[in-house]
């Protein structure tokens, strides 16, 4: 079903709302949210277990992405960057129906 208005996302396991949320971000078909503690929520499209959270079953409701923790995202129509509490990147891509995965460091300036 399609919403043509903002609406409050379902929290896990569609129970309540989602909480403490921090930071915010959407691909082509993904969504994402950091709580304040670090945990990542992943809901939308995942074919290409593009989520990160060891499937490739889409989920209407945020599930939470498995021993992850992040202090920023951002995310394209098929990537997604996260950062770490270090200032590690991690990426995502969706590439030719697979998806790649790769830690990147970020290098002192």
């Amino acid at each position: 079903a399609y919403e043509y208005e903002p609406i409050q996302v379902r929290g896990v396991n569609n129970l309540g709302y989602q909480k403490d949320i921090v930071d915010v971000a959407a691909g082509r078909d993904t969504s994402f949210a950091i709580a304040r503690d670090g945990t990542v929520y992943a809901w939308g499209r995942n074919n290409y277990g593009q989520l990160g959270i060891g499937s490739t079953t889409d989920t209407p409701y945020p599930v939470a992405i498995p021993d992850q923790k992040f202090v920023q995202l951002s995310a394209g129509g098929v990537h997604t960057l996260a950062v770490d509490a270090d200032g590690r990147v991690s990426v995502a891509i969706v590439v030719l129906r697979q998806q790649t995965e790769k830690k990147i460091p970020i290098l002192p300036i």
